[in-house]
């Protein structure tokens, strides 16, 4: 069994998936981790206790850890999945990236999906690449009481709205899938990033057919979990949708990772709307994949403790 001190605890949203993880370890069926939270005064006599010192998200001073890993440079150091750059588009952008990639130590580092993955490895040190993967979320969605089946699906598609930064087209993007909706006839609504409560979108959702992600990017976003939870399929970009889902459904070529990040593409609108025509048309009279059943088994606890398992096995205790 393998003792783990987490750091990091962000607050908001991110703190759902911080605990979702600690609680995954703790329920392990085969009884390999034990996981407890960092507390303010712990005594390095019992920090020493364990073997394993993780540091989930940006949360944590870089002096604390330094501190820490003077002390206890023999223990493992895990840093993520959520410490992400804040402007994936530049790479270092403050004091802290920089330390992070070109001088912490640590023995692995997480992020969340592999095209992410794979971009912040153009940053990293050529040794640091080499200790450097991806590791799903995990969720128990235990979200309603009630049969989710027992819904009207009045609304044809939630439009799910999100401006990143860096997406210079977003507007005209955003503006001509409303346009077609619109022109196609179908019912839609839209929620936007930041101005909705969280209710408010579970209670849309058991009234959608489908929902369209809008973001960018997604790494990879409990919205399109909370989506399949409810049993609606999602469109869009295999950047924006777990990969993993099905892919039938993906708005491909619709953006292309640059050696700055991601670019969204001229055509993207025209794009996503033929996969609209196409899900209405063709794609709900087939035997489609239940949204909801692949949730349940991709992001459950037990798979997620399988997977550190492994992760471990090959960056941390290698056989």
């Amino acid at each position: 069994m393998k003792k783990i001190l987490m750091f990091g605890r962000p607050g908001g949203t991110l703190a759902f998936t911080f605990d979702q993880h600690v609680l995954a370890l703790n329920s392990d069926l085969e009884k390999r981790f034990s996981v407890e939270v960092a507390r303010d005064q712990m005594s390095y006599q019992e920090i020493s206790q364990f073997d394993i010192l993780w540091f989930y998200a940006k949360a944590f001073s870089p002096n604390v850890y330094e501190n820490l890993y003077k002390n206890f440079g023999n223990k493992k150091f895990i840093v993520g999945p959520n410490v992400l750059l804040d402007k994936p588009d530049i790479g270092i952008s403050d004091q802290w990236d920089n330390w992070l990639i070109n001088y912490a130590n640590y023995d692995l580092q997480l992020d969340q999906v592999q095209f992410y993955n794979d971009h912040v490895k153009k940053f990293l040190p050529d040794h640091k690449k080499n200790v450097s993967t991806y590791v799903d979320k995990c969720m128990r969605l235990d979200i309603f009481d009630k049969d989710i089946g027992e819904f009207e699906r009045k609304i044809d598609c939630l439009v799910y709205t999100k401006k990143r930064r860096y997406d210079v087209h977003f507007d005209s993007f955003r503006n001509e899938i409303i346009s077609g909706l619109a022109n196609r006839g179908l019912q839609f609504e839209e929620i936007i990033y930041g101005n909705y409560k969280k209710i408010d979108f579970l209670e849309k959702l058991l009234k959608t057919k489908v929902m369209i992600n809008l973001s960018l990017d997604e790494c990879p976003g409990i919205l399109n979990y909370e989506a399949f939870y409810c049993n609606v399929h999602v469109i869009g970009s295999p950047h924006n949708v777990p990969s993993h889902y099905d892919e039938s459904l993906h708005v491909k070529n619709s953006d292309e990772m640059t050696e700055k990040y991601l670019v969204r593409k001229p055509e993207a609108s025209r794009l996503y709307l033929e996969k609209v025509d196409w899900f209405f048309s063709d794609y709900l009279s087939q035997k489609t994949p239940s949204p909801r059943d692949y949730v349940l088994h991709h992001t459950s606890y037990q798979k997620y403790c399988n997977e550190m398992h492994n992760i471990f096995e090959k960056y941390l205790y290698y056989k």
